[in-house]
């Protein structure tokens, strides 16, 4: 047996730590074709997922927030930043209908 085979079966395996679980909220979006992702908060998840379904804004906020933990100030802050940087990417589009799809085909 070579020494380096004696030494791969000498070595012990190392114990990692177990990793607490955990929901992740994710954005996922493609631009000039490549995928990127980003984390975000779950009432922000909500709230596009609800915009996305067709909702007014006022009842995508209303659901968003319903079981959060953040005081009226931190919702306003998180509201600032998510549509600020939403925006940015151009995820805020007009919802397109099946009348509308015939004037997207290029």
């Amino acid at each position: 047996m070579s020494a380096a085979a004696s030494r791969r079966e000498s070595q012990s395996l190392i114990r990692l730590p177990t990793m607490r679980q955990e929901r992740v909220w994710l954005a996922v979006h493609r631009f000039d074709d490549s995928i990127y992702y980003r984390r975000i908060d779950r009432e922000i998840f909500l709230l596009l997922s609800t915009l996305r379904s067709g909702a007014t804004v006022s009842q995508a906020v209303a659901l968003a927030f319903k079981r959060t933990k953040l005081n009226a100030e931190g919702q306003a802050n998180l509201l600032h930043e998510s549509f600020a940087h939403a925006s940015a990417l151009g995820w805020l589009c007009p919802l397109c209908t099946e009348d509308d799809s015939e004037a997207l085909v290029m």
